[in-house]
């Protein structure tokens, strides 16, 4: 799931798949097409990548699980009370304006040039953990 949500993404944005190919390209170094695993999980393009296309594209479809403080929380003018499981589906989480500037959007540099696209990095949780 989460490979076919990059694949889709890429092929929507050709321009972000030619600049990440040029990225990579250098670290091809078999005439196989092996790439060195432990020099391109530095390449913050990629990386940017992954984790846009999973913000946009979660691999686990469900729901985040989190237990109010025991004094409870205000959310927006709803008062939870303590001790309370509250759920959040972490596909609207990816597509919140809350947290994410343009959430609509595929922007990879939003994960290494530009932090000012992630109002809240504690959200990104594609696996629930």
């Amino acid at each position: 799931m989460a490979a076919g949500g990059i694949i889709f993404e890429l092929c929507q944005h050709p321009d972000q798949l030619d600049q990440l190919r040029k990225e990579v390209a250098p670290y091809m170094t078999d005439p196989s097409g092996d790439v060195l695993n432990d020099k391109i999980v530095h390449i913050d393009r990629l990386n940017g990548v992954i984790y846009e296309a999973l913000r946009l594209h979660p691999p686990v479809p469900g729901i985040i699980q989190r237990k109010t403080p025991p004094e409870g929380i205000w959310i927006d003018d709803v008062h939870i009370p303590g001790n309370m499981f509250v759920f959040c589906p972490q596909y609207a989480i990816g597509r919140s304006e809350a947290v994410y500037e343009k959430p609509e959007e595929f922007i990879p540099e939003r994960w290494y040039s530009r932090p000012e696209l992630v109002k809240e990095k504690s959200a990104f949780a594609p696996f629930l953990v």
